[in-house]
């Protein structure tokens, strides 16, 4: 059984910012600067597990096609 840990979890409160999880994953599928979007402790836990790499690996190209769908139909 493995435990499950929200990377929210790993922080104070004090050190929760507002994000939205689709901004970073939608920086992370661009291959643009997520790492800012997020505290350290958090990137640091993401790319510790290579949860990026893998994001961008299994569902990178889908995220950047919801957004091209979403855009075209917003016109």
């Amino acid at each position: 059984v493995y435990s499950v840990k929200r990377p929210v979890e790993m922080l104070a409160k004090e050190e929760q910012v507002a994000v939205s999880g689709t901004q970073v994953r939608k920086a992370i599928a661009r291959g643009d600067d997520w790492q800012s979007l997020l505290p350290d402790k958090v990137t640091d836990y993401l790319q510790a597990n290579r949860l990026d790499a893998r994001f961008r690996e299994n569902f990178g190209l889908q995220t950047l096609a919801l957004e091209t769908i979403v855009t075209e139909r917003s016109n």
